[in-house]
């Protein structure tokens, strides 16, 4: 009897596991874009890696919730329906490489926006000094 107990507590006990470890990814994301952020400190290039790797973060917790989430509630269901939960994974496998995807293409536009930025705050400046 305890042995049935611990086999079938155990893979919810992981499903648990996994939603805290899906929340701690997104916590700690959310913390490393909301510092790259704050105070114009993007511009240097390992806080726009790091705001970049945070945002990723963000992404995989947020799949990882959904994806965890969707086992739980398939488990506690006295029928479970496993094709709702493997289409809830391949969406959102689907959205992380599409996030992976757009976070990559910021990454490398960063040295464009870089000259952007410097070439904005140079005419502003000019606008400045003209009046």
């Amino acid at each position: 009897m305890l042995i049935a107990l611990r086999t079938m507590s155990t893979p919810l006990l992981s499903l648990y596991i996994s939603l805290a470890f899906g929340v701690g990814q997104c916590v700690i994301g959310a913390a490393l874009v909301i510092r790259g952020r704050a105070g114009g400190r993007w511009r240097r290039l390992a806080t726009f890696v790091g705001a970049i790797l945070g945002a990723w973060l963000v992404c995989s917790g947020a799949a990882e919730l959904a994806v965890s989430g969707a086992e739980v509630i398939t488990r506690l269901q006295s029928h479970p329906d496993v094709a709702a939960s493997t289409r809830v994974r391949g969406m959102a496998d689907a959205a992380l490489l599409v996030a992976s995807g757009i976070l990559a293409a910021a990454l490398a536009l960063y040295p464009l926006w870089l000259r952007l930025g410097s070439r904005e705050a140079r005419h502003s400046q000019l606008r400045k000094d003209q009046v």
